[in-house]
């Protein structure tokens, strides 16, 4: 045989036993195969639907290859078994398709995949069954090499090892763990969470793409952006993302929800929503209230956010200071040892001490910030700081100025606290006296009957009269000083104890002034004694008495005055007017009338009220201060309708077309008559 018929037969021995191999390497790779069916049930391999038959012990059209769809009819199943055997019930009326995919490096590194045991493929392998509608009992095959991913248009669940029911019926996916693990996403990427064994839980999502999970059984934590939601048994959440701010929206659908945040706990109650977001350079979590009152925990106290308000939450991830800020409207911190109100557009700093008794130091920036305890409100002004604790045995209140000075407003008065100062307080519910002590330097109280100074050790009790104001103060220990207006000082002792009333205010400046009041005592006592002159001695004072105004012995006092041991005056004339003295060794009398309207106090029914005394001569309802003639009973002063008509003879004082005044007698209304006017 010469050369070239040699080189001829190798060629073409060569091209015949190579041809088998190649056409088998070009033909797909068979998936999976469907090895037991019940019913009517076929299989689509491009575009086109064959049913599965059974010939002998064969069963026709039974193979699953690449982007193969399987569908189950009404009253029928199947058993598909993959090559790792890997296995799925199909129950009736299901529609599912097989494809796969290579795995990205991140879900390699992620779930830790280190080979490709099976198949042609190069490469990891992910194994995607879209289930379209219907319901599977899947048993997957644990694999190093092979993740295996379920989808339906709620979202994905990724398996390994994993025995599960998986159901997608009328909008719903139903998810029953009985082992292994299930990593779930939604559609949107938005939400992801891990379900456990004994965990039974439905998906669903609304046509604004918003998520709905709900937990039948177990406990699921899902992930957003912006925190972790705990959803228990027989709970379930909304979940729904602004794709233009990130802002997550979370929603208490049945139960109460937990979001666990870097700053705090939203808690979340049935109906209510709370929106949430995290700023990417400070970490602040922002919260607001979407729908009904949202509350926040954090390490320092709890945070209430009403519907439409929000607030700004940080860490301090050095000190773990916790910062509130309010953004809108005006948000409540309840802490320990108080609850604290932050306007919109202020902020706190807190910290909790709770080494020996808990403290909470409390810081204001950007605004004011009070803070409400049981025995006073303590008010912390920008760049000031107090610290606050509460003995759990007596409920005395500890209060600490840390920075600057802090004002502390009790019911016996306002204590100023500079630097450094703190001061203990206690009110007696039962007796209402309250109980001041400096702890560390001087507590100064600013009062009514004037300024408290208690010493370093020192301490007090005082209580208030609701009726007639007199102060009482008991000097418990060391040094208490009492500094009046007129700059005269009183030291009270330990166990003395001292009453004493505040110092009238000035006059009111109104209208309807003391000047008034004279004018109209002159009007009703001609004879400049007595008010009506019928009493029988012809000056209204007490029959066979002395004239009101009248001083015959020269002493200071008119006759028909009278004054007790304690040093009250009281003088009966028409506008009775009573004086108090504050202290019975002193001599003189001091004036009570707070209001400055020439009635005493003692009779006046608001003696804060220049507009009110208690005097009504004519009788016509109107107080006799703002009364223009308060011995005429036709004269209020009152025109509601602005007609010129006084209300006390206008038939219809809220309408200006009726005066009740008809001059001329024709029957027609002075307001609407025009020949006539209105006189009076």
């Amino acid at each position: 045989m010469n050369r070239a018929h040699l080189v001829t037969v190798i060629f073409i021995s060569t091209l015949f036993l190579s041809t088998p191999r190649a056409a088998l390497s070009q033909q797909e790779e068979r998936l999976a195969v469907v090895s037991k069916y019940e019913g009517d049930v076929k299989v689509q391999h491009q575009t086109i639907w064959k049913t599965i038959k059974q010939i002998g012990n064969r069963i026709r059209n039974s193979g699953v290859y690449e982007a193969d769809s399987v569908m189950t009819m009404h009253a029928s199943a199947a058993d598909l078994v993959f090559n790792d055997n890997t296995s799925l019930e199909i129950e009736e009326d299901t529609s599912l398709t097989i494809n796969t995919r290579e795995m990205s490096g991140d879900e390699i590194t992620q779930n830790g995949f280190i080979r490709h045991v099976s198949g042609t493929h190069q490469g990891l392998c992910c194994r995607k069954v879209q289930v379209k509608f219907g319901k599977i009992l899947a048993n997957i095959t644990p694999s190093k090499s092979v993740l295996t991913e379920f989808e339906t248009p709620t979202g994905t669940a990724s398996v390994r090892g994993t025995a599960f029911t998986l159901a997608y019926i009328g909008g719903v996916t139903s998810i029953d763990l009985t082992q292994g693990l299930i990593d779930f996403a939604d559609a949107g990427n938005d939400v992801s969470f891990s379900v456990e064994p004994g965990d039974n839980i439905d998906i669903s999502m609304s046509e604004l793409g918003h998520s709905s999970i709900s937990v039948n059984a177990g406990q699921l934590d899902i992930s957003t952006d912006t925190g972790t939601l705990i959803v228990e048994s027989g709970e379930s959440t909304g979940v729904d993302v602004d794709a233009d701010t990130g802002e997550v929206t979370v929603t208490a659908e049945a139960g109460t929800v937990d979001l666990e945040t870097s700053t705090g706990t939203a808690v979340i109650e049935e109906g209510e929503a709370a929106g949430t977001s995290v700023d990417a350079d400070t970490g602040e979590v922002t919260i607001s209230s979407e729908e009904g009152s949202v509350t926040f925990e954090t390490e320092t106290g709890t945070v209430t956010i009403e519907e439409g308000e929000s607030a700004g939450t940080s860490v301090n991830a050095d000190t773990g200071d916790v910062t509130i800020s309010s953004e809108e409207g005006s948000v409540t911190f309840e802490t320990v040892t108080g609850t604290a109100t932050i306007e919109e557009g202020a902020s706190a700093t807190t910290s909790k001490d709770c080494t020996d008794t808990c403290q909470i130091s409390l810081g204001a920036e950007d605004g004011t910030v009070e803070f409400e305890t049981s025995s006073g409100r303590v008010i912390i002004e920008d760049g000031e700081s107090a610290g606050t604790k509460v003995d759990e045995e007596t409920g005395e209140v500890t209060v600490s100025a840390e920075e600057g000075t802090i004002a502390y407003e009790t019911n016996m008065g306002i204590a100023v606290m500079d630097e450094g100062v703190v001061v203990g307080s206690f009110v007696d519910m039962d007796t209402g006296e309250v109980s001041v002590s400096a702890i560390t330097g001087t507590a100064v109280l600013e009062t009514e009957i004037g300024t408290i100074s208690v010493e370093e050790g020192g301490s007090l009790g005082a209580t208030v009269d609701a009726d007639t104001r007199e102060v009482t103060v008991t000097g418990v220990g060391g040094d208490v000083t009492i500094t009046t207006e007129d700059g005269a000082t009183t030291d009270v002792d330990a166990g003395a104890s001292l009453g004493t009333c505040p110092v009238a205010h000035e006059a009111a400046a109104t209208e309807y002034s003391a000047d008034i009041m004279n004018e109209s005592k002159s009007e009703q006592n001609p004879d400049g004694e007595g008010a009506d002159d019928e009493a029988s001695d012809g000056d209204d004072a007490l029959p066979g008495g002395p004239d009101e105004q009248t001083d015959t012995d020269g002493d200071g006092v008119n006759d028909s005055s009278s004054t007790d041991a304690s040093g009250n005056t009281t003088n009966l004339t028409d506008f009775q007017q009573s004086s108090f003295n504050a202290d019975a060794d002193s001599s003189g009398t001091v004036i009570v009338d707070n209001d400055g309207d020439g009635v005493g106090a003692d009779i006046d029914p608001d003696d804060w009220n220049a507009n009110v005394t208690g005097v009504d001569n004519d009788e016509d309802g109107v107080d006799a201060a703002i009364d223009p003639d308060d011995n005429n009973s036709n004269v209020t002063g009152v025109d509601v309708d602005e007609d010129g008509v006084d209300a006390a003879v206008d038939s219809d004082d809220w309408n200006a077309n009726v005066s009740g005044v008809d001059n001329d007698e024709d029957g027609v209304d002075a307001a609407i008559d025009p020949e006539t006017t209105i006189l009076m």
